[in-house]
């Protein structure tokens, strides 16, 4: 489904004109959607999936934004021009970010619920925001292939 930009429904079966919502989803995998931009339509956010607990996005190279979901526990991104805006989630327990490689920077979202981050195959990655709080509550980390990032304050990377 090279072509699709956005999940995203304009009439429910009532037609009423509101978006049509996935209230069991619980996990979603999207791969290869080279023009994919956003999950849903802004509008259409809210309660759009209330049990979706992992997200897994490949290749999907021109993804901008994913839902603010207060149920994603789980996200990982895999392959991609840049990093979706993840600020917004706050519920994050888990993130992984690979084979970003023209990426300089992305945000980490403010939360003291992440507590797994890995990072791989990032060759122009040299700066994390929020890498530093995230290392107060974070338990397990992986920074692999990622030769330009520089961590805050002492911490350090052994090879």
């Amino acid at each position: 489904m090279y072509d699709v930009r956005r999940l995203s429904s304009n009439t429910d079966t009532h037609g009423t004109g509101s978006a049509a919502k996935f209230l069991s989803l619980e996990l979603l995998n999207l791969w290869e959607m080279y023009g994919f931009e956003e999950l849903f339509e802004e509008e259409s956010e809210g309660d759009y999936c209330p049990r979706l607990r992992k997200v897994c996005i490949s290749r999907c190279p021109d993804l901008k934004r994913l839902p603010r979901a207060r149920s994603l526990t789980e996200l990982v991104l895999h392959c991609g021009h840049q990093v979706p805006d993840i600020s917004e989630l706050a519920s994050l327990v888990s993130l992984k970010i690979e084979g970003f490689h023209g990426v300089r920077s992305f945000a980490l979202p403010a939360a003291a619920a992440l507590k797994r981050l890995e990072i791989r195959s990032c060759k122009e990655l040299a700066s994390v925001d929020g890498l530093s709080a995230a290392l107060t509550t974070v338990r397990r980390i992986k920074i692999a292939g990622c030769p330009k990032l520089v961590l805050p304050g002492t911490c350090s990377l052994t090879t």
